[in-house]
């Protein structure tokens, strides 16, 4: 009989197998390293598809407000018949006509300028918007790996732990029925056992949940990657903490949000100047050449004008607009002013969570090195047979690594954190300052 359960790994292994035959996607390599994740990260997305798709839209719109006072030339004709009075000199049925129009805006104070201006802007705030979607992903990736590698630990310690509780429950059952025991002593053991053995089945549930999320993240939904490469992250551990102030200045400045939020401030700027300029007059040229089937006195085959539009009256139109224009200029300053708030904070929680994981590091160190020194004398001691088992010196040997693995993966997140709120592209190696 197992009595650990059945075999996570196996049951890993073959969703991963259905799930890709199911798809046209690559099958994603075993063992996982996050290198190869890290590649796979941005490929095809839907979320950040998604944004990319928005990028696209602001390009148009760019270069539709940029079109609006370029050259216009215009074609136009029909095929025409008709039955001409008897008094008409050209009795022909025949009356087609073509004109060839070429018109543009000449002057149309600044409104035309304006839109393109913010429509210019708006762009550029959606490649910043894409940039800081791009730096999320990898983070949700690099932290959705970590917390597979943290299950994988956390399910090795309660099945350690499992174990321990099973012999003990055992020799108790024994014992109880030589007389040796009583049964409350049998029963508080056997209570013992199923709680740690459910806590076991949670931190299995939890290893699919995890690889499930890390799938995701690779756009390998359903395909849950079985085993995992330990990266080597140590460079992380010796990089120099800079000063707070400096960081904070640097994430107002430089951070992809903020950097968005600025441009569309801007372009809503240039939206008002636009919306204001509705109310100004619009000078504009016009050149047509016409072709007509009939020949008659008062058509002119050739015409050029200068137009002048004056809006003398819109019903109220233009100062809804503007003021619509200034609630979104209003609204974009505010929340500007909050996200900076929220990056400074943001830095400062995570500088001082890099130095709270500093001085945990050191004492994790310090509990591995008695733990290590615990189990060889467990081991001894097992080994002259003074002693039956070593099982708790196991366990607590496992729990230290689990505790070694979260802070070390916990600093290389607060780092990572650091990198994106400052507006550094993210990388899986510590960027030197």
């Amino acid at each position: 009989m197992n009595v650990f359960g059945y075999s996570a790994a196996g049951f890993l292994l073959l969703s991963g197998a259905l799930a890709a035959a199911e798809t046209d996607l690559p099958a994603l390599p075993q063992p996982l390293t996050l290198e190869a994740a890290w590649s796979l990260a941005e490929q095809n997305h839907p979320e950040l598809q998604i944004l990319q798709a928005a990028q696209q839209d602001a390009a148009a719109t760019r270069d539709l407000a940029d079109a609006q006072d370029n050259l216009h030339i215009h074609l136009k004709g029909a095929l025409g018949w008709i039955n001409p009075a008897d008094s008409a000199p050209d009795q022909s049925a025949e009356d087609h006509w073509a004109s060839l129009e070429i018109s543009r805006t000449l002057w149309d104070f600044g409104r035309s300028s304006a839109a393109t201006r913010a429509a210019q802007l708006h762009l550029e705030a959606a490649d910043q918007q894409l940039m800081e979607a791009k730096q999320q992903q990898r983070l949700t990736l690099m932290q959705r790996f970590f917390a597979v590698l943290l299950a994988d630990l956390q399910f090795r310690v309660d099945t350690e732990t499992m174990a321990i509780a099973y012999v003990e429950y055992d020799k108790l059952k024994e014992r109880r029925t030589l007389g040796q025991r009583s049964d409350l002593e049998t029963a508080e053991a056997e209570a013992h056992y199923q709680k740690i053995l459910q806590q076991r089945r949670r931190s299995e549930m939890q290893q699919r949940l995890t690889r499930a999320a890390l799938a995701n993240s690779l756009n390998h939904s359903g395909e849950l990657p079985e085993n995992l490469v330990k990266p080597t992250l140590t460079a992380w551990q010796q990089r120099p903490l800079p000063e707070l102030e400096k960081l904070q200045k640097q994430s107002v400045e430089d951070n992809f949000q903020l950097k968005a939020l600025r441009q569309q401030l801007a372009a809503a700027q240039a939206q008002l100047q636009a919306v204001r300029a509705e109310r100004a007059p619009i000078l504009s040229a016009h050149l047509e050449a016409n072709y007509w089937q009939r020949e008659l006195g008062s058509r002119d085959p050739h015409r050029a004008m200068l137009n002048i539009e004056i809006p003398l009256y819109q019903g109220g139109k233009v100062a809804a607009q503007i003021a619509q224009a200034q609630a979104e200029l209003d609204r974009l300053q505010a929340e500007l002013a909050v996200k900076q708030m929220a990056v400074r904070q943001a830095v400062l929680e995570a500088w001082m969570q890099l130095q709270t994981l500093t001085a945990q590091h050191e004492e994790i160190e310090a509990q591995a090195k008695w733990r290590e020194m615990q189990l060889d004398r467990n081991r001894t001691l097992y080994e002259l047979e003074f002693s039956t088992d070593f099982g708790d010196a196991l366990v607590n040997q496992s729990s230290v690594e689990l505790m070694r693995a979260q802070n070390e993966y916990a600093v290389v997140l607060q780092w990572i954190t650091l990198d994106a709120l400052s507006g550094q592209t993210i990388s899986l190696q510590p960027i030197v300052p």
